[in-house]
């Protein structure tokens, strides 16, 4: 018995041209409405703004994260719901020479209207 090698094919050279060719127009096609998704993207407006009165009928409208300062010097930040917040973030503890802070220990402000549990 001699074992005999079949040549190879027209088809099966065929079928893989045409699977070679779907799978590239897949990916092109993936691609570029791919592309096309980042090109239209536009910055998200949150919809929210914080407002501050600037004179009689006056306003100044903030986005969530701006911070300003009001007549008083008090900083404020402009809050993801639309109202303001203190910012503490510059808050500046100061101690004197007779101070029982040191360096490494943090000194926590608590607003007068929580109530802060004892050990």
């Amino acid at each position: 018995m001699t074992a005999s090698v079949a040549a190879p094919s027209r088809r099966s050279s065929a079928s893989k041209y045409v699977r070679h060719l779907t799978v590239a127009l897949a990916l092109a096609a993936t691609a570029s409405a791919f592309s096309a998704a980042l090109a239209s993207a536009e910055p998200v407006d949150p919809g929210v703004r914080c407002a501050a009165q600037t004179g009689p009928g006056q306003y100044e409208f903030f986005l969530p994260g701006e911070r300003a300062v009001d007549k008083d010097g008090n900083k404020w930040v402009c809050g993801p719901d639309g109202k303001w917040f203190r910012d503490y973030s510059a808050l500046q503890v100061t101690t004197s020479k007779g101070s029982w802070l040191t360096n490494r220990q943090v000194a926590f402000v608590v607003p007068p209207t929580q109530l802060v549990a004892k050990p």
